[in-house]
């Protein structure tokens, strides 16, 4: 399947989540809180992480100082880190296609500012059973996040927290 066709089915599929309310924007944007989309097709897989900068930088304004400009870029590469932060069986013979990760100004939100983050994987999605999610522990402002999973047999939302870190998918 080409990456065109998978991003646009991404786009599609989390139009379609935000249209029926199970991830709302404005929701989106609550300190402590994060949302995480995981869409499967074929042999890939998305995820999609967006977070208020708060939760990771401890701010969420244009940078001050060179201190701040430097936890945004500490955060961004942290983020880029996939290995650090998402856990995956290695019986799914998972490998990175694609990363991107953001921090973004919103000038319409009163200059409140996000990070998001997505990944895309190529693997055995029948060996995929679980994605595991370390997070919290490098980022302690992020409390909950609200994770929307798609996969062609499972589709469930659950509430992620430093005490429960994995998504189970089968």
């Amino acid at each position: 399947m080409s990456s065109q066709r998978l991003l646009l089915l991404f786009t599609l599929v989390l139009a379609l989540l935000l249209k029926i309310g199970v991830s709302n924007a404005q929701e989106s944007h609550e300190h402590g809180h994060a949302t995480l989309n995981v869409v499967a097709d074929g042999d890939q897989f998305f995820i999609k992480l967006e977070s208020p900068a708060v939760n990771l930088v401890g701010f969420e304004h244009e940078p001050e100082s060179d201190d701040q400009q430097a936890a945004i870029d500490k955060s961004t590469a942290r983020l880029l880190d996939y290995r650090s932060l998402i856990n995956l069986p290695e019986k799914a013979h998972c490998q990175i296609v694609d990363k991107s990760a953001n921090w973004i100004l919103d000038p319409e939100h009163d200059n409140h500012a996000e990070f998001h983050a997505s990944y895309r994987f190529k693997c055995n999605l029948t060996n995929l059973d679980s994605i595991g999610l370390k997070l919290f522990d490098y980022f302690p402002g992020i409390e909950e996040i609200d994770a929307q999973i798609l996969f062609p047999d499972i589709q469930l939302a659950v509430e992620l927290d430093a005490q429960n870190k994995s998504i189970q998918l089968r």
